[in-house]
């Protein structure tokens, strides 16, 4: 299990946010090639490979600066995190990582659903 950004952001920075990368490989096409053969020549093997990942957002309204209980507790210093970790919304710290991989949306969902209840 790994945590994300917006639970660091929570944490100042004392649960760090895990990194998450898939590639492919010619190491991983010579591998897949080898199992082909190995399959063709009767072996009983199987090409699948089953990841799953589960992605949890925190509600969009939600003030992302690091808890000040945690920082009485000890868990991060006061000053570190509030250079690293500025004041903004879940949704703001979304559409940021959204932009970051050109993913975020032309329109966003909270625009979409001002919109949709105008229309009614």
């Amino acid at each position: 299990m790994q945590s994300g950004i917006m639970f660091e952001w929570l944490t100042g920075g004392y649960v760090l946010a895990g990194f998450h990368e898939v590639i492919y490989t010619q190491a991983t096409k010579d591998a897949y090639e080898r199992v082909k053969k190995e399959i063709e020549a009767g072996n009983k093997r199987s090409l699948w490979r089953i990841s799953s990942t589960l992605f949890a957002h925190i509600r969009h309204n939600v003030d992302l600066r690091p808890l000040p209980e945690l920082a009485e507790a000890g868990f991060y210093n006061v000053e570190e995190a509030r250079e690293k970790y500025r004041p903004m919304t879940a949704h703001e710290k979304l559409i940021e990582e959204l932009s970051a991989i050109n993913l975020v949306p032309k329109q966003s969902y909270a625009d979409m659903s001002k919109s949709a209840s105008h229309d009614n």
